[in-house]
């Protein structure tokens, strides 16, 4: 998907034990690398959130 002229994905890994769960947005920066927009996963206890795109 892109967004403002930038490609996203998000991956969504479901499993049985919601510990082994998660979920991910990643943007590609301009170093063709991905950056993590946010994560959910609920072995950690909750939502990060980092800002990418400055």
């Amino acid at each position: 998907m892109e967004i403002v002229g930038r490609t996203v994905r998000a991956r969504v890994e479901r499993d049985f034990y919601i510990d082994q769960s998660l979920a991910i947005a990643e943007v590609l920066n301009d170093r063709m690398t991905w950056t993590s927009l946010a994560a959910d996963v609920p072995a950690t206890g909750g939502t990060t959130l980092r800002t990418a795109l400055m």
